[in-house]
């Protein structure tokens, strides 16, 4: 592919708007809450930039 044909589809990417739609289902928070409900050891992530991990920690 050439670099015009990149830049050119790369600008088109990025004009595109992406809305963010969380599930609150899904918020660490929650999912804490959950887990202590039935039960289960979750540990509270370190900090917010690992509350991904958490969330699959904690989902499977």
């Amino acid at each position: 592919m050439s670099e015009a044909l990149t830049a050119t589809l790369t600008s088109y990417y990025d004009q595109v708007p992406y809305d963010s739609h969380p599930f609150p289902q899904t918020a660490v928070e929650h999912l804490e809450a959950l887990s202590f409900l039935f039960g289960l050891d979750a540990r509270r992530p370190a900090s917010r930039a690992c509350s991904s991990w958490a969330v699959l920690r904690v989902a499977t």
